[in-house]
């Protein structure tokens, strides 16, 4: 995503997005980021980003947290529960993502679909 912030007295007060695809990956510190300068805000499982001429909701279909690389299911309590996970239901196997091959994977970010 690409964006051109609008200041007033030194505050961004909109954004404009220049380019954006429609399904995004938005970082845990862009959000929070956009969400200190006020553009930005999370209501109802959505990004809400005040842009110009009007606001862009994005549906947030996966939070960060740690996930099963074999069948995506959140594993919120951490590495015990997920080491668990993985020799309970994929013991034998190796995992599907060579860059974690312990089979499980942390994910910093947001994944978002954008709304009509």
């Amino acid at each position: 995503m690409v964006l051109k912030r609008y200041y007033t007295n030194g505050q961004v007060t909109h954004v404009k997005i220049i380019h954006a695809k429609d399904m995004q990956k938005f970082s845990m510190r862009f959000v929070k980021m956009g969400i200190e300068q006020g553009w930005l805000k999370m209501q109802d499982g959505d990004i809400i980003i005040n842009a110009e001429p009007r606001k862009v909701f994005y549906r947030i279909v996966r939070y960060p947290g740690i996930y099963c690389c074999f069948c995506n299911l959140s594993l919120p309590e951490g590495g015990v529960m997920a080491k668990s996970h993985i020799a309970t239901c994929h013991d034998g196997h190796n995992s599907p993502d060579k860059s974690n091959p312990s089979g499980y994977r942390y994910d910093n970010f947001y994944q978002c679909v954008k709304e009509p």
